[in-house]
């Protein structure tokens, strides 16, 4: 059952994150109505912001750094 649920959450997570993405590029994508330069500007903005908050973030290098060996173990 914790495999599933894990399986359940992950899959959870992952839709959440596709959402969250569009909603941002959503948002961005009404600059338009301001002509192409802010549209550009805006994708622009909105990619920084994905990539900030995805590979930039304290929580994904707490995440890729190695737990510390037990040196108490041969």
């Amino acid at each position: 059952r914790a495999r599933q649920a894990a399986e359940i959450n992950i899959r959870a997570a992952f839709n959440f994150n596709r959402g969250l993405r569009a909603t941002y590029f959503a948002l961005g994508s009404m600059a338009w109505l301001l002509g192409p330069w802010a549209l550009a500007a805006a994708m622009i903005m909105v990619t920084w912001l994905i990539w900030s908050r995805e590979f930039a973030s304290h929580s994904r290098a707490v995440l890729l750094d190695p737990p510390p060996r037990d040196l108490s173990k041969p």
